[in-house]
This record gives structure tokens, sequence and C-alpha cells, in this order.
């Protein structure tokens, strides 16, 4: 402990920071009016440090199933719900990842499109 505190003294610190890598740089997504999406982007240490993290939506459009991991590698699983949104409609916005390594943002660029509806055909092929 003696040697820590004289190192710290001279002004020499050496901390150890995890080299963060994400999967994702930017969402383009397409979802469908009335619909609830689930995605997921993961974080990596690459040089096997744990990283301590915290993320959050810059329009609090997405739901985060946790918002802070303390972990080497870890995936965030997100939600966006449009069960309630217009089609035609877009919401840009960033998702900030927070870290002891470094501070990420991912783009999002989300259109809410028309719902797919297959209607059943009839006895007379309509």
């Amino acid at each position: 402990m003696k040697a820590i505190v004289e190192h710290y003294a001279k002004g020499e610190f050496q901390v150890e920071r995890p080299e963060v890598a994400i999967s994702e740089k930017f969402l383009k997504l397409n979802i469908e009016s009335g619909t609830l999406y689930e995605g997921v982007f993961t974080v990596n240490s690459t040089n096997d440090h744990v990283i301590k993290a915290m993320v959050y939506d810059s329009r609090y459009m997405l739901r985060f199933n946790q918002h802070t991991f303390i972990a080497k590698n870890f995936d965030v699983g997100f939600t966006f719900d449009a069960t309630c949104l217009e089609a035609g409609k877009n919401y840009k916005g960033h998702i900030s990842v927070i870290t002891d390594g470094g501070e990420f943002k991912i783009l999002y660029d989300i259109d809410i499109t028309t719902p797919d509806r297959i209607l059943p055909k009839t006895s007379t092929g309509r």
C-alpha cells in the first residue's frame, strides 16, 4: 500500500482502461405501425478489461432491458413501442453509451411503416 501511495505522490498514475468495441454505429429501422420492435447490440472489451457502462436514449423513445452494466462483454437489449404511432412518421436520435473506456453515440433513424396485412382469400378468389 505504501508503494502505491508513493507512486501517486510522484504523480505516477497507471490506470488500465477497457478498449471498447460496439457492434452497431448506426441503426436504420423500418417498424410497422401497431407493433413492438425488439433489438439488441453488443458492447465488447477488446483488451479483456471489465467495462462499466450506462446507456440511454436522447429522445426517450427506446426502452432498455438494463441501463447499467459491469462486464467484459454484454448485449444491450432494447424495445421500441410503435403500437400507437402513425405510419409515415420518422424519429431520429441517438443512443449514448457511457463507459470507463470512452463515450459513444449510436445514431438511429426509425421510419414507421404501414402494416403488411395479408387478407385471406375467399371462395370466390378475392
